[in-house]
């Protein structure tokens, strides 16, 4: 058995839709074809028998650009409900497998440092839009949207979220996929929310492992572009706050171990570095706020696509009836205290950036 993924969007591109299909199929088929292989060989060659994905069969343009894999549902599979979240459990499970891929992604960048050179270097394969784009468009709309939203919990919260400028929110993209300061990087997933990640339950219902698909948007960057995308998107909204630092450096024990495992030979970040970095990346966790979380947890009939902010079709009824959602509500709710007492609403601006 066989299921089809069609392919999908990569937003932060001047690209036609044709165009953006074409390169995001050369990526995804790619690390199917070679990159996942390499690291899960890297993990053989080291006794571990780790599998990070399913098979992929077939790739095709016609009649349109899709992607044949393994049916995981075989084997026991599934996707967990996006409007629930994941457990402490099943986080720490997803993030035993990511630590392992990183890991891995990290001798492989060792072991042929050209690999950096081609469509998974963001920064080098991506253009900026411009000011007047339907997605800077889009994208302000939301943000003020948002603003509005927070505005009804405290006015603490739109007061700090009014001084981010829209060019650094939208530049945090690029800003992750750049080393940590301290030389560190590693393959980043680029989407790892909850309908990319498979779950595999033993006979009493517990999750026992887990297996990610969709790698479309794959890049090099720093690790907590991945820690921060799961943690926004995917987790149960009390268990990410009141168990944020032990999920972080749960992580980081688990790429630890990992990197020593297979006998990384670089220099391995201190969790003092994995912390500051991910403070470093704040404005990638705001951004995530007013893009993301209205897509990934939106469970009303409205549905949100990024197609809708590239084209620059957003609708104000569309807009209302997202954000007014009960559950896109209820992980703003949860998430803003947490982020303003940790001062992840403070601006950050690069040099000579001025808040407005």
């Amino acid at each position: 058995m066989a299921t089809l993924y069609p392919i999908f969007i990569d937003f932060q591109s001047n690209l036609t839709f044709q165009e953006l299909t074409n390169k995001q199929l050369i990526r995804e088929q790619l690390m199917y074809e070679d990159m996942i292989k390499s690291f899960e060989g890297i993990w053989t060659e080291n006794g571990h028998d780790i599998i990070f994905a399913p098979k992929l069969y077939k790739v095709t343009d016609v009649p349109c650009e899709i992607i044949v894999l393994e049916d995981l549902k075989v084997d026991g599979y599934q996707m967990m409900s996006k409007k629930d979240g994941l457990d402490l459990e099943q986080t720490k499970l997803v993030l035993s497998k990511l630590a392992k891929f990183h890991a891995a992604s990290a001798v492989r960048l060792v072991k042929d440092n050209k690999v950096i050179n081609h469509c998974f270097n963001r920064v080098a394969t991506h253009v900026k839009h411009l000011p007047d784009s339907p997605i800077i468009s889009s994208m302000q709309r939301l943000f003020n949207k948002l603003i509005q939203v927070a505005q009804t919990f405290s006015s603490d919260y739109s007061d700090k979220m009014t001084q981010w400028p829209l060019d650094i929110l939208m530049d945090s993209y690029f800003d992750v996929a750049h080393p940590m300061k301290c030389g560190f990087m590693t393959l980043i997933h680029g989407d790892l929310w909850t309908n990319n990640i498979l779950f595999q339950e033993d006979s009493d219902g517990k999750s026992i492992d887990v297996k990610i698909i969709d790698y479309q948007i794959s890049f090099w960057g720093s690790p907590n572009a991945d820690l921060i995308y799961l943690l926004f998107t995917s987790v149960m909204d009390d268990v990410k706050v009141k168990h944020f630092d032990e999920i972080i450096e749960f992580y980081y024990r688990e790429l630890r171990m990992s990197l020593e495992m297979v006998k990384y030979g670089g220099y391995i970040p201190t969790v003092e570095e994995l912390k500051d970095d991910l403070m470093d990346n704040r404005m990638y966790a705001n951004q995530l706020f007013p893009l993301i979380i209205p897509i990934t947890r939106n469970c009303s009939s409205t549905n949100l696509e990024i197609k809708d902010l590239f084209g620059g079709n957003l609708t104000e009824e569309t807009l209302n009836a997202v954000f007014m959602d009960e559950n896109v509500l209820k992980v703003i709710g949860s998430w803003l205290p947490f982020m303003y007492e940790r001062g992840f609403l403070d601006i950050k601006c690069k040099e000579n950036c001025k808040a407005k």
